[in-house]
């Protein structure tokens, strides 16, 4: 086919498209029938294939339509549904911010009731503390203070266990009567108790001579067993002893008694015998007389009407 009829061949389906047939039938009477024939076979030929095509795409077109339609729709359900499930999660995500929210408050709250009760916990924790120490400084103090009533006590028995054996001995080398006392207890209440052997004597049958020993004898050894270095006076020592017993007195009890003694004896306590006894141990001698206009008068080294050589 020419060129010329090919772009007659384009006019005419052309027109057919646009149902223009006037124009067509114009235009195929100037054709030659050959060519008329010819035209018309293709016409219908491209006619039928027009057709075809039209009807294919219209298929394709409503195929097209409605896989759009279903395509719009299952969008339309899928962004549906991812929006639904977008509005829950943020309904979701603002419930969880508020809970988040309400849950700082809440810790915050708990946090101030716990700096609360750890104050009172330190408080309760220093009464405590406070409470116990003194109670323990009481229990000690008290502690303590059993203690030392029980050395006091332990002391107090040795103490005086002591003094009754170096009492009882002294006693003995002091009595003219031999064993007439072979024990002497001095209890925890101070209480004195000689014995004869087995047999408790009572310190009333003494005699007075007898009383005084034994009283000399206990003051002696009691100041003898003291850690403190004192001065003894003894007025009138021997007033109510014979002369043996006077004697015996001065020499195992007096002069041992302490580191510095005042003897203030009458003349009827002191003879030949007890000076001898006395008179190494003896520094200084006075004796004090009074006359008859009421003074007294002092001489240095002199024991009553004799003198004293030293």
């Amino acid at each position: 086919m020419e060129k010329k009829d090919e772009e007659k061949l384009r006019d005419i389906i052309k027109a057919l498209s646009q149902n223009s047939h006037e124009e067509i039938l114009l235009d195929l009477s100037k054709l030659e029938e050959e060519q008329f024939n010819r035209y018309l076979k293709e016409i219908v030929e491209a006619q039928k294939v027009y057709v075809s095509l039209k009807h294919n795409n219209s298929s394709d077109l409503n195929l097209l339509r409605k896989l759009k339609n279903k395509v719009a729709v299952t969008q339309t359900d899928e962004m549906n549904e991812l929006y639904n499930k977008i509005s829950d999660e943020l309904v979701n995500r603002d419930q969880i911010i508020q809970q988040i929210e309400l849950s700082n408050n809440q810790i915050s709250l708990l946090n101030d009731n716990l700096e609360m009760l750890s104050n009172e916990v330190d408080e309760l924790k220093r009464i405590v503390f406070e409470q116990t120490k003194e109670n323990d400084s009481f229990v000690l103090a008290k502690k303590y203070q059993e203690i030392c009533q029980e050395y006091y006590e332990n002391e107090i028995e040795r103490t005086l266990k002591l003094i009754s054996e170096k009492c009882t001995k002294l006693i003995r080398n002091t009595y003219r009567k031999e064993n007439y006392i072979t024990r002497l207890e001095i209890s925890k209440d101070f209480n004195v108790n000689i014995f004869k052997n087995k047999e408790k004597k009572n310190i009333s049958q003494l005699s007075a001579g007898e009383k005084q020993l034994l009283v000399a004898a206990i003051m002696s050894t009691i100041i003898k067993t003291s850690p403190r270095n004192i001065f003894v006076i003894f007025d009138t020592p021997a007033g109510r002893l014979d002369g043996e017993h006077m004697v015996r007195f001065y020499k195992n009890i007096m002069i041992d008694t302490a580191s510095q003694i005042i003897i203030m004896p009458t003349s009827n306590e002191i003879n030949e015998e007890v000076i001898n006894s006395i008179y190494s141990c003896v520094s200084d001698c006075y004796t004090i007389n009074y006359n008859e206009e009421g003074y007294s008068r002092i001489h240095k080294n002199r024991i009553f009407d004799k003198e004293w050589i030293k």
